[in-house]
């Protein structure tokens, strides 16, 4: 009977020079950050995108842990891709890893500058997380990249920054009475 240890020695043996070489070729590659670690994995765009659509049926399905270990693995092989982090912070967000979560809509942010569903959620975990001015700060970037209020991130967006609004206001009623 062969052992999963014996499989790889076979494996092992059987590479040839130019699969050597090429394998080689893309380490060089990618220790000079010229290919990502998916593509040492040879993992193609249309395959991450499978897997990120298995990972959003699992977090619908409720499989939270399951859809947040995909997606920390998406973020890991393609770490350029701000749609894999935003989803890494929804389910974290639901989770309730406030920090975490909001770290992953900061990476997604910082890729994608104009992503107005992770600055909604991320604006939604720092009002939780008490960050009043930064959430407001992410709430007044949405309306600058949406005006007409044509997404349904940035109609969120409004609902959140009138019950800030509101807040505000009695929190400054309270302090004069």
């Amino acid at each position: 009977m062969r052992t999963r240890s014996d499989e790889r020695t076979h494996e092992a043996e059987t590479v040839g020079p130019s699969r050597e070489e090429a394998l080689g070729a893309r380490v060089r590659a990618f220790l000079r950050g010229e290919l990502m670690l998916a593509d040492l994995c040879e993992l193609t765009r249309e395959e991450f995108y499978i897997l990120s659509e298995q990972g959003r049926r699992l977090y619908q399905e409720g499989l939270l842990d399951e859809s947040r270990r995909l997606f920390e693995a998406l973020t890991v092989l393609e770490p350029g891709e701000g749609y894999f982090h935003s989803c890494l912070g929804l389910v974290q967000q639901q989770q309730g890893a406030l920090d975490q979560a909001r770290r992953a809509y900061d990476q997604a942010i910082e890729l994608d500058e104009t992503d107005v569903s992770s600055r909604c959620n991320r604006a939604e975990v720092l009002l939780q997380l008490g960050h009043l001015e930064a959430a407001s700060e992410d709430l007044k970037r949405i309306a600058e990249l949406d005006p007409e209020g044509s997404l349904d991130h940035s109609q969120r967006a409004r609902g959140m920054a009138l019950a800030l609004g509101t807040l505000v206001q009695r929190a400054m009623e309270a302090s004069r009475a």
